[in-house]
């Protein structure tokens, strides 16, 4: 069963968030708006493309190869339910990605019914 705060975050959140939570982050080289030399390695800085607000540094060495073991990511206040469910661990599993899911296509078919044009509803197999 879904916690009341998890809810409370799924409807008050942003799309583009939940999209993220979904499908993840986008991350474009163009997207790197610093490259800074930092002790023989590069450290770029970027944004989340899909407009969610997370940042991430990203590590190169000095041969221009990742090193994933020092990327930092730096999450908007919001991004994340952790926050709101004090007193007990959080951990995102089937039943509240279902729910993001879900979110996310209550909001699209809301919206489609707003604008003029049809909305084509599909049936499973």
């Amino acid at each position: 069963m879904l916690e009341t705060k998890f809810k409370e975050w799924l409807h008050s959140v942003e799309t583009t968030i939940l999209v993220c939570w979904d499908l993840g982050h986008v991350w474009d080289a163009e997207l790197y708006s610093h490259i800074e030399k930092v002790h023989g390695a590069y450290f770029l800085h970027g944004v989340c493309k899909r407009g969610c607000g997370v940042e991430r540094g990203r590590y190169l060495t000095s041969s221009w190869s990742p090193d994933p073991s020092r990327n930092t990511y730096k999450y908007p206040f919001s991004y994340s339910p952790r926050g709101l469910m004090q007193g007990s661990p959080f951990f995102m599993d089937r039943e509240h990605r279902a729910a993001i899911r879900q979110e996310i296509a209550r909001r699209y078919a809301e919206d489609a019914g707003s604008k003029p044009g049809k909305v084509v509803r599909f049936k499973g197999a």
